[in-house]
């Protein structure tokens, strides 16, 4: 199971991330947001030694400055898109991104369809129904990996069921390991891990 712990705004938070070797950690740069990292911020989670964790940016539309100032400052191994960007804005850095979608609308199909060739689809699977469950298994089929990362409401108690319910490859999470929105709280986070973790084990 891939694992994507995200949100991140202090270096402490994301070096413990790294010593429970999750696979991504995320930084938003989402301006007027809660957990949206300023540059600073955004320098120093940047330094923090990564060996084999990823560090994604998580962007919504947007500014094609901003865009590339933030990109410049973190260094990312992949881009995240949450908004209404199109395949040329999505793929126009040569990077490996993720296309996110908040659940199973007619808005959110369309948008996963341009976005077949993307590293992975996320989608918030917090309110879908099993009408929807159903059009994402279908959807999903067209993808050209079959990546799928789940979000929405996941925390340590509910990962392996709902990461079983949608035969996730990945989860993602921000909200379930914090004290706050710009503090993360270690003992959710290992607890995390070590839930999506002990899915993986069950599968096998």
């Amino acid at each position: 199971m891939w694992v994507k712990l995200c949100g991140f705004v202090r270096p402490e938070d994301v070096e413990y991330a790294v010593s429970l070797e999750v696979d991504a950690v995320g930084v938003i740069a989402v301006p007027n947001t809660p957990r949206c990292v300023t540059e600073r911020e955004a320098i120093a989670v940047a330094g923090v030694p990564r060996h084999s964790t990823r560090l994604v940016s998580v962007f919504q539309n947007p500014d094609k400055h901003y865009l590339e100032d933030m990109i410049a400052v973190l260094q990312p191994d992949l881009l995240q898109f949450h908004g209404d960007e199109t395949l040329d804005v999505a793929t126009r850095h040569g990077m490996p991104y993720v296309k996110a979608v908040r659940g199973a609308r007619p808005s959110d199909v369309w948008y996963l369809r341009t976005h077949t060739d993307a590293f992975a689809w996320l989608v918030d699977t917090s309110s879908l129904s099993d009408e929807d469950e159903v059009t994402l298994s279908q959807l999903r089929a067209t993808h050209s990996t079959g990546r799928l990362i789940i979000a929405g409401g996941l925390l340590p108690e509910s990962v392996a069921a709902t990461a079983r319910r949608f035969d996730a490859w990945g989860v993602d999470v921000s909200r379930g390991i914090e004290r706050t929105a710009r503090e993360k709280d270690h003992e959710a986070m290992r607890r995390f891990v070590n839930a999506a973790r002990t899915e993986d084990v069950q599968r096998i």
